[in-house]
């Protein structure tokens, strides 16, 4: 789901679809997930008028209005109204909580460099959380900032999306020895890590410097497809790690 974002309460992940939607299933369990107050008897019963009436107010169905999604980010979801009104049902603080969600996403679409500017603060407070210090930290988002430039020519080069997981793992391949599957098998990490939040500041360096000359000779030698970006990629990497990991110099 496009403009996804994840919000914790009571230790428990929110899901919100930008400033529109948020999952009712998520805010019942972050306060115990009560069997009597789960969404669907809310919906059934106490909801049931508002839901109505919101449904009517924008002109649109109840299935509009509320729904429900299976498999990963399933759940049920609910227009911004109705999930404020039923987290207002399920405990004060959770309506706050959700409020202030909803007018900082408001903010953020009035002022896009906001969102960058918090959504960096959030990583920040992510990887402090994690142990790491600030010249890690620093490393790292100058690695976020060389993928991204990486991407924008990718895009243009590439057969289709999957040139960007092709070239993230050439690049893995020529640092670490390993596509990011295999790391986080090695390391016992789950699915969802992200690999470059478990490398060294040295590997960090590498892959940002392999990043920017990766890019950068594709551009120049107009290198197209995905195989051979991940190619170029690839080998731009191995001579990075050599280069950074010769003895006697």
């Amino acid at each position: 789901m496009d403009n996804l974002v994840k919000k914790e309460f009571n230790g428990v992940e929110i899901a919100f679809h930008g400033k529109k939607e948020v999952n009712l299933t998520n805010l019942w369990k972050a306060v115990g997930g009560t069997e009597s107050k789960d969404p669907h008897n809310w919906i059934r019963f106490e909801g049931k008028e508002f839901i109505n009436a919101v449904a009517v107010s924008q002109n649109r169905s109840v299935a509009q209005v509320i729904k429900t999604a299976r498999g990963k980010g399933g759940g049920t979801w609910a227009d911004k109204q109705i999930g404020l009104a039923y987290a207002k049902y399920l405990s004060p603080e959770l309506h706050i909580f959700v409020n202030k969600v909803f007018f900082e996403r408001l903010e953020e679409e009035r002022n896009p460099e906001l969102a960058l500017t918090r959504g960096q603060e959030r990583a920040i407070r992510g990887w402090k959380r994690q142990g790491k210090n600030d010249e890690w930290i620093s490393r790292r988002l100058r690695a976020i900032d060389a993928t991204k430039i990486d991407n924008r020519v990718l895009a243009k080069h590439g057969d289709d999306s999957l040139v960007f997981p092709m070239c993230a793992d050439a690049l893995n391949q020529g640092i670490i020895g390993m596509k990011a599957k295999e790391f986080k098998e090695a390391n016992n990490l789950p699915d969802r890590a992200a690999t470059r939040d478990h490398l060294t500041d040295i590997q960090l360096a590498e892959i940002t410097l392999a990043s920017l000359v990766s890019c950068q000779r594709i551009t120049e030698n107009n290198v197209r497809g995905n195989e051979s970006c991940a190619n170029v990629h690839r080998i731009i990497a191995e001579r990075v790690s050599n280069a950074v990991n010769m003895r006697g110099v």
